[in-house]
Parts: C-alpha cells; sequence; structure tokens
C-alpha cells in the first residue's frame, strides 16, 4: 500500500509530544538536538512506510531503554 507523503509539521508535533512524556517520566533525560532530530525521522519513516496511525502508535506506546 502507498501512504501519502508524511505531513512535516504533524511528525514535529508527535515528536514534540513523544519528548515531553519522555521529560515527564525521566526529569533527568535531555535529549540533544542530535537524538530529537534521530527521533523526528524514525517517526517521519514509520509514518511513510506504514501511514499516520502506526506513527502515533509508536509515540504512544514507545519507552525509553
Amino acid at each position: 500500500m502507498i501512504y501519502p507523503v508524511p505531513n512535516s509539521l504533524r511528525c514535529h508535533r508527535l515528536t514534540a509530544k513523544l519528548l515531553d512524556r519522555f521529560a515527564e517520566e525521566n526529569p533527568s533525560c535531555a535529549f540533544s538536538p542530535a537524538s530529537s532530530q534521530r527521533l523526528y525521522m524514525s517517526i517521519y519513516k514509520i509514518w511513510e512506510r506504514q501511514g499516520e496511525a502506526a506513527a502515533e502508535k509508536f509515540v504512544r506506546e514507545a519507552r525509553l531503554v
């Protein structure tokens, strides 16, 4: 199945939502700009390959390891 091109603004919002949740769960955790960009690209690639619902599911279910 071919999915539409990911909405970059929506990907940024999903990334911010994930980073905020991680910060709440572990206040001592800080993300560098490079790691934030990698998270954004992961979300973008998931959206690109599997669709928006899969990207949202990733953000909901992601855990810090």
